[in-house]
């Protein structure tokens, strides 16, 4: 089998597939009740005393940290000549990233503080823009805009300064998540005004590592303005071999999902304020430097010529390489390795820290890893990349061996799989008694977990809100198999 007879066909039809998000597994039932009724009934016929993990996050909105920041803000844009419009977006962007951003903090290990962060890339970019000039895609001049350029926005440099279009719509006729969306693409724009030095003076190897660091770093960055969500809804984006493929998806708020998944595991392995500080003008080697520090030098020298092989995203989001392709799935493994190497100089005197890289940890598996698709003879079919099993054990063992978390259950095989199962992740719906599905939870950190035996059989509930503020609830039955049934539905 050839790819080029089936990558299109591909595209068109399990890529759709993916992001629609349509599940392509079943969906194990417990009991023909609620979830609801069975929770409920499971704590009134409990063998066990509960044990309950409470979540080390809860979402808020930090109004005194809203407040103070807000003032900056409004100091530097009297500064400039900006339009109503214009100064809005920076106030509604400013109140998302203040009350968003700290969940995305919790999956990632060096993100900077909220005040710190929303400084630098919101109020203090601000100096930086000389023009900035907001247009209504529905108005002729937007309509012009766009069938020239096809982007929603772009960022030039004009000397000393750099100037913004940005493509916008009535808020008027747009939802809360359209609206953030659109704000999104403001931010966006505004990480290419921060990271104008590097723009300008950088010289790159290859036109993809530019890419990489410039608009992966902005489809980064933009995502902060929404909350953090299990599912995807960016546009996928494909590199193909022969008879398997990687297909890359982002945040639906976010665009160039190749970039950015390249991107985000340089954040991991070179540390975030590393591959910031590139985006702001320092040396592309501070990353090969900062890569050999973490780990060693062959990491660093594989890791930057595999950069070096990656070429650009297609015009039709495809790029049919057995080059791309290996150097994807060679970048891939080096992570995967390079994580488990990291697990293991966990201390495991340092139970917070563990606590805090479960979700880490989950989150590559979640957002950073693309899924990889393998052809049977008849269609693509999913297949988990690599054997995280081994790598969700050593965790396991670090977890309990820290007391990062209580025993779950007295049997040592149950409470290793209940671990195991906070740390499970996919990306589909699960069935509900509403018409739309549920999700899995974003993080660890905003969800309760209770554990307990319900005649005989462990269970383990997940409840949290979603980023649509509804109130989940998943059921788990364990069995002494490894195998986990789950069941959701959303509490009233």
């Amino acid at each position: 089998m050839n790819t080029n007879m089936y990558i299109n066909r591909m595209v068109k039809r399990t890529v759709a597939f993916l992001l629609c998000l349509i599940t392509f597994f079943s969906v194990l039932s417990f009991a023909d009740c609620s979830v609801l009724q069975l929770a409920v009934q499971a704590h009134a016929e409990e063998d066990l005393a509960v044990v309950s993990v409470a979540p080390t996050y809860e979402k808020k909105f930090d109004k005194k940290l809203y407040n103070a920041l807000l003032k900056e803000l409004d100091a530097q844009l009297e500064t400039k000549k900006f339009s109503k419009k214009a100064n809005s977006f920076f106030r509604e962007l400013l109140k998302l990233e203040v009350e968003n951003y700290p969940q995305w903090r919790t999956v990632y290990k060096d993100l900077p503080a909220p005040k710190s962060y929303i400084r630098e890339n919101l109020i203090n970019v601000i100096p930086l823009i000389g023009k900035l000039k907001l247009i209504d895609a529905d108005s002729p001049e937007g309509r012009v805009y766009v069938k020239k350029s096809g982007f929603e926005g772009r960022t030039t440099i004009d000397g000393k300064k750099s100037n913004m279009v940005v493509l916008y719509r009535d808020p008027k006729k747009l939802d809360e998540y359209e609206k953030a969306d659109q704000l999104g693409t403001f931010a966006h724009e505004l990480r290419h005004v921060h990271d104008r030095a590097c723009s300008k003076k950088t010289s790159f190897p290859t036109k993809a590592l530019r890419k990489i660091i410039l608009e992966g770093a902005a489809s980064f960055h933009e995502r902060f303005a929404l909350p953090i969500e299990t599912s995807f809804g960016g546009t996928a984006q494909v590199v193909g071999y022969d008879d398997s493929m990687f297909i890359f998806k982002c945040d639906r708020n976010s665009v160039y999902p190749y970039y950015q998944t390249i991107y985000d595991v340089l954040v991991y392995l070179a540390g975030y304020n590393v591959v910031n500080a590139v985006g702001m003008g320092k040396s592309l080697e501070t990353i090969k430097t900062a890569v050999l520090k973490n780990y060693d030098s062959d990491t660093s020298q594989k890791l930057w010529g595999l950069l070096q092989n990656l070429p650009l995203m297609a015009d039709d989001d495809i790029v049919e390489s057995k080059k791309a392709y290996h150097a994807v799935n060679t970048i891939f493994s080096l992570l995967m390795l390079r994580v488990k190497r990291d697990i293991k100089k966990l201390d495991k005197k340092q139970p917070e820290k563990i606590r805090k890289f479960m979700d880490v940890y989950r989150n590559i598996k979640m957002k950073v890893l693309a899924d990889r698709f393998v052809y049977d003879g008849e269609e693509f079919n999913p297949v988990r990349y690599g054997d995280w099993g081994i790598t969700d054990a050593c965790l396991v063992d670090k977890i309990i061996a820290s007391k990062a978390l209580p025993v779950l259950f007295k049997d040592k095989e149950m409470n290793r799989q209940a671990l195991t199962e906070m740390l499970y992740v996919d990306l589909f719906p699960y069935e509900t008694s509403y018409e739309f599905g549920a999700y899995l939870p974003p993080t660890i950190a905003q969800t309760e977990y209770t554990f307990f035996l319900q005649n005989g059989k462990p269970r383990m509930i997940e409840t949290f809100t979603d980023s649509m503020d509804y109130g989940v609830i998943f059921v788990c039955l364990l069995n002494s198999d490894g195998t986990v049934s789950r069941q959701a539905d959303y509490l009233d």
